[in-house]
Order: C-alpha cells, then sequence, then structure tokens
C-alpha cells in the first residue's frame, strides 16, 4: 500500500521537482493524486472493517467518470491484497462484496490479477511464481498476449507495469522503468510501486555507488510533511499492519546494495544441517541489523541473501527434503567477499535460532 503511495508522490516529483527524483525519489513538496487519495480512503474503510456493507462503502467515494474510475476499481485492489489473510476471503471481498467496484469485465480481470499477485509477492513467492496467477487463465497468458501488451484499457496498463516491475532489481529501479511507460505517469507508478513493495518493500532508495561517489548509496524514504500532517492516523496503522503481517525480510529494508555482482560457488559447510519449520520461518522473517546482530538476512525473488553495512555477502536457496525439512543448499559468495568464511551465515542464523524468539516474546509479552 504504501509502495503504491511512495509511487504516486514519484510521478509528482519527477514532473515537478526533477532533481529531487534520481537522489531521494520524493520531492518534499510532492502532493498526492486522487487516485493515490482514493487508495487511502480504501485502506482506511477495509482496515477498521473488513465487512463493511458496500452501500456504506460506496458513499466514501466521489465517482469522476469512467476513464478514472476503471483504474480506481484496479488500485483498490492493492488494499485489498493487504487487509485479508486468507485467499477465499480476499477473493469474496473482490468478487462478491466488490470493494474493488468493478463494472466491466476488464476492471474485474486487472483487480483480481492485481490482488492476486501482490498477496502472492508478499508472501514469499518468486517473480516466476506470481505471474502463474489465475484468473480466468494465468496472468502470463494475458500478459504474453500482443493485443494486451499495446492496449489501452485497465488490464493492458497493468501488465505494462507488471513489466516494468518484473524487469526491475528493487524498489527504486522498479520506479525508475515506471516512470518511462507511456501513458499516465501516476498510474504506471502507483500499479508498478505496488508490486515492487509487495516484494522489495519500500523503506529505502538505492543508487549504483557510480551515482554517488561521495558514498551513501542508499538513502531512507521520506513522505512530505504537508502529507504526513493530513494522513499520519492512516499511514501509521498502514506501516503497523504491513509489519504485523510481514513474513520476510525484503531487500529495500536492508543494508544492502544494488551492483552487479558476480556469484562464486563455494563448498557448503551446512549440507548435513537440517532447519525445521520454525527455524525456516525465523530466517525469512530475519531482523533489523545493529551492533548484536551485525549480519542480516533477506529474501529476494527466491534467494536468500547476507549482507552487513552496505555489502553483499553470501546468498544461498532454502530446500524442502523428503522427510519435510530444510536443506542449504546453491551457497554461493559474492566477489566483494575474498574469502570462503561463512561466519557471517553462521552469526545470522545463532540470532535467527536463539535472540528472534526472544525478540517476539518480548513483543508479545512486554
Amino acid at each position: 500500500m504504501l509502495g503504491a503511495i511512495i509511487g504516486d508522490l514519484t510521478a509528482w516529483t519527477w514532473e515537478n521537482d526533477h532533481e529531487s527524483f534520481y537522489p531521494k525519489l520524493v520531492s518534499q513538496e510532492a502532493k498526492l493524486s486522487d487516485y493515490a487519495h482514493t487508495l487511502l480512503v480504501t485502506c482506511d474503510a477495509l482496515i477498521h472493517d473488513r465487512d463493511v456493507p458496500i452501500s456504506e462503502y460506496r458513499r466514501l467515494f466521489s465517482f469522476d467518470g469512467w476513464e478514472k474510475e476503471r483504474i480506481k476499481s484496479v488500485i483498490r485492489a492493492i488494499a485489498v491484497a493487504w487487509l485479508y489473510e486468507n485467499e477465499e476471503e480476499m477473493r469474496h471481498a473482490i468478487k462478491t462484496y466488490c470493494y474493488c467496484l468493478w463494472n466491466d469485465k476488464e476492471e474485474i480481470y486487472a483487480a483480481s490479477f492485481m490482488a492476486e499477485i501482490i498477496y502472492a509477492l508478499r508472501h514469499g513467492t518468486t517473480k516466476k511464481e506470481a505471474g502463474q496467477v489465475e484468473f480466468g487463465g494465468t496472468f502470463y497468458s494475458f500478459a504474453q498476449n500482443d493485443n494486451w501488451q499495446k492496449g489501452t484499457g485497465a488490464l493492458s496498463i497493468l501488465i505494462r507495469a507488471w513489466n516494468a516491475f518484473y524487469c526491475a532489481f528493487d524498489y527504486t529501479s522498479a520506479i525508475h522503468n515506471a516512470i518511462k511507460l507511456p501513458g499516465n505517469r501516476q498510474v504506471n507508478t502507483i500499479l508498478t510501486g505496488a508490486f515492487a513493495e509487495a516484494m522489495y518493500s519500500c523503506e529505502m532508495t538505492f543508487l549504483k555507488k557510480k551515482y554517488r561517489p561521495e558514498g551513501n548509496w542508499y538513502n531512507h524514504i521520506v513522505f512530505p510533511d504537508s502529507i504526513i500532517a493530513k494522513y499520519s492516523d492512516i499511514l501509521n496503522t498502514i506501516k503497523q499492519h504491513k509489519e504485523n503481517v510481514r513474513v520476510f525480510y525484503p531487500k529495500n529494508r536492508a543494508l544492502t546494495n544494488v551492483e552487479l555482482h558476480n556469484w562464486i560457488t563455494i563448498e557448503n559447510p551446512f549440507q548435513n544441517i537440517r532447519i525445521n519449520t520454525e527455524l525456516r520461518r525465523r530466517i525469512l522473517k530475519a531482523f533489523d541489523t545493529g551492533w548484536e546482530a551485525r549480519y542480516g538476512f533477506y529474501l529476494d525473488d527466491g534467494w536468500i541473501y547476507v549482507c552487513r553495512s552496505g555489502i553483499l555477502l553470501h546468498r544461498f536457496q532454502l530446500h524442502q527434503n523428503k522427510d519435510g525439512l530444510w536443506d542449504i543448499v546453491h551457497l554461493q559468495r559474492s566477489e566483494a567477499k575474498q574469502s570462503n568464511s561463512t561466519v557471517d551465515i553462521t552469526e545470522a542464523l545463532y540470532v535467527c535460532e536463539h535472540r528472534c524468539f526472544f525478540e517476539e516474546w518480548r513483543a508479545e509479552n512486554i
């Protein structure tokens, strides 16, 4: 949800404060479009009442004609995808309660695909897996059709936003891709930002080091003061909800970098370690790094990466074996790491196995 809102603000920044776009993404002068306001109203309504009567819900919105409303139906699906933890309930909210307020066949397809893809991504699927979600056929079957790729309707706009996200490697680059798409910039960056947040989150913006020779190639994305003053309650509620339902640690929250890396396969000292379901859950969810936990994990498109203070060290995958446990496989090191030492992984695993349990217990009981 926040990724879509930030995406909207980046379009304003591109058009009105261009110098702030690349280093910050969001200008302190940026203003929300009516599309973003619609998303916030949807979030506010459904986050407080997942079963709000449709007549009461509909009265919350003003309607501006078919051209805008067909897009708003897809934008409302972003909130639905985040606010329902059960897939059947999510689909019920779209098709039965009609919380997306769709009016045409193409809009129901676009809204359903929007929700299904975000739901899949925020639960840790790869891009390839997310593209296989179904509604009258797989999303890929539509996305690969030349007529849909070049059309002007809601589904065509969604497909182009998906392509901008699919070709990106983090939230920042997804927005960079979206800003160059044809059509309405606000719509393109909102939809692309929604996809990107579900996989990468949107706490920080990264740039390659060559664009930041002075260092500090990552910055926290900051909402304009005027937006915070007006929408602080719902923005904070969304942030808390997002943290409550988080199941993995995302790239744009980690202290990593977005350089092009060469990966070197190394001997795997963890090949005899069996990871149970609970430890796997903790590895994926991970933790914020700091003095007491120097090395951290994050999930990106099926790989678990290990980083520290902007340096990328290792990556590996978890594979479920015939006993239902999980193995560390495909262990690789980055060329930035000059030795095959895996102390970083060992320390991060220790934090997941011991400290993470304490932190979760403290959050629930203190």
